[in-house]
Formats: structure tokens, C-alpha cells, sequence
């Protein structure tokens, strides 16, 4: 429900239908998977905890907290790090998955998992 929320920016009307929670749903859990490869790919103690944010995430929430938008750049992040997957490129999916996870803890999102990293 969280990341349905976060879809939409606070300043417009949510929307809520079955579609639209299953779409959040599949997003949130795309991000997860991504995640949890990427972990498995790198080890628990190769996920950066100082990793510097994204400037694009800090424009974004300059922007009148544009969750919306935020999560876009999570996405992108999470199709850049599928790819480095793919490719087997360790310091890139290292890096990306880092951020991936420094993003979605300021929304604390999938950072349950992640606690012991901040």
C-alpha cells in the first residue's frame, strides 16, 4: 500500500483501483527481486553503506517531494542493475544496488531487510 501511495504525488488525488494496486504491487516486487539477486550476486557485505545519493533522487525530492518521479529513477536504477546482473559486472551491480537500497530506505520500502546497512 505504501509504494502505491508513493506512486502519486501528495498534491494530486489518488486514484485507487484493483489495477492500480496490482501494478504498485508488481513494481514494488520487481524492485525486491532485483535486490535480492543483486545480493546474492555481490554478498551482504559488498552492499556500499556511505554510497553517496543519487543527485537525480535529491532533485526530485527538492521538487516538492516528488515521490513519483523518485521512484522512476528507482526503476531506472533497477533495469540498469538487472542488466549488470546479466553481464556479470561486480563492482557495477555493487554500486547500483547500493543506491537502490540508500533510495528505498528514505522511503523505508524494502529496508527492513537492509537495517543493519544504516
Amino acid at each position: 500500500m505504501k509504494f502505491f501511495i508513493l506512486t502519486n504525488h501528495y498534491t494530486k488525488p489518488v486514484e485507487f483501483s484493483e489495477s492500480a494496486l496490482e501494478s504498485a504491487k508488481s513494481g514494488a516486487k520487481r524492485i525486491e527481486n532485483c535486490v535480492f539477486e543483486a545480493i546474492k550476486f555481490v554478498g551482504e557485505q559488498n552492499v556500499l553503506k556511505n554510497v553517496e545519493i543519487n543527485p537525480e533522487f535529491e532533485k526530485a525530492m527538492d521538487e516538492d517531494l516528488n515521490t513519483s518521479r523518485a521512484l522512476a529513477l528507482v526503476f531506472a536504477l533497477t533495469t540498469d542493475c538487472n542488466k549488470a546482473l546479466v553481464e556479470k559486472d561486480f563492482y557495477k551491480v555493487q554500486n547500483l544496488l547500493s543506491q537502490i537500497v540508500a533510495i528505498t530506505s528514505v522511503f523505508s520500502l524494502i529496508c527492513n531487510f537492509f537495517k543493519k546497512f544504516f
